[in-house]
């Protein structure tokens, strides 16, 4: 069973980070594009992204959009990891 977390849970590469940043922007625009709604851009719609950790150890950071279309982009084994939180 794949595990998903909020992705603020998650910590990830500086290089996975600088590649969804620009990933997420170009996809969400395209998606946006696709559904007619360009003109209506309302970013109340996008929602939070989220991580998802796969059987082999790697994982996909993804956003939900409200259509089911998946935003999804692989993170390699390595290139991230949980964040533990301390609470006292």
């Amino acid at each position: 069973m794949k595990k998903v977390y909020d992705l603020d849970r998650i910590s990830i590469s500086l290089e996975v980070y600088n590649v969804w940043k620009k990933y997420v922007v170009v996809k969400v625009v395209e998606w946006y594009e696709k559904s007619g709604r360009l003109k209506g851009i309302d970013i109340s719609q996008i929602p939070d992204e989220q991580f998802r950790e796969l059987e082999n150890g790697d994982g996909e950071i993804f956003l939900m959009m409200p259509d089911k279309v998946e935003i999804v982009l692989h993170v390699p084994k390595g290139h991230w990891g949980p964040i533990e939180i301390i609470e006292n």
